[in-house]
């Protein structure tokens, strides 16, 4: 083989791994620009007492992960629950801090944004469980007990996702939650 022959074929060579080099660079930053909702495996806790006695409710984290894009038209809902103590799914839950009425069912985030979400409350001892929703301003419940919850974030051009959150209300009367999923 000749010098030329060697010259051609280092170049195809080079210029075959630039290419490839670069199509997986592009590849890399479209997935971390493509906008993506999360529900974290987890479910914070936010105790308090007040003239009822101890009281408890839960939040969950919505997160946009994309680097780069905003997920606008955001709603966040209880699409189930096992026993199915509610008939009428979906039930839009409560953003966080929205007390003005009427509440708001929607919202934006911007890349790499998060935002908390009610979910339900109890106070100790009490017959039920209040889903936080943005129905009728207080709320929807059910009987306490043990439930499944399925929680579905959804937003324009985006895939939707969920999580599940174990909730009982343990001896003690007190309400409980856990992720599951």
């Amino acid at each position: 083989m000749g010098l030329h022959t060697w010259i051609i074929g280092l170049l195809v060579i080079t210029v075959f791994a630039t290419f490839e080099g670069s199509y997986r660079d592009s590849t890399r930053l479209e997935e971390r620009l493509r906008p993506k909702l999360t529900i974290p495996k987890r479910i914070h806790k936010q105790p308090w007492t007040d003239s009822r006695g101890k009281c408890v409710s839960y939040y969950i984290d919505v997160v946009n992960e994309s680097e780069g894009t905003t997920v606008d038209g955001i709603e966040v809902s209880l699409a189930d629950i096992d026993p199915p103590e509610i008939e009428w799914l979906p039930v839009p839950l409560h953003i966080k801090h929205d007390n003005i009425e009427p509440h708001k069912k929607e919202f934006s985030l911007n890349p790499l944004g998060k935002r908390q979400i009610d979910v339900l409350s109890s106070v100790q001892g009490a017959e039920d469980i209040r889903i936080e929703s943005t129905i009728g301003g207080t709320g929807v419940t059910v009987p306490a007990g043990r439930y499944t919850m399925t929680i579905t974030a959804t937003g324009r051009d985006v895939k939707p996702t969920e999580a599940m959150f174990d909730v009982w209300v343990d001896h003690t009367g007190y309400l409980r939650a856990k992720a599951i999923k």
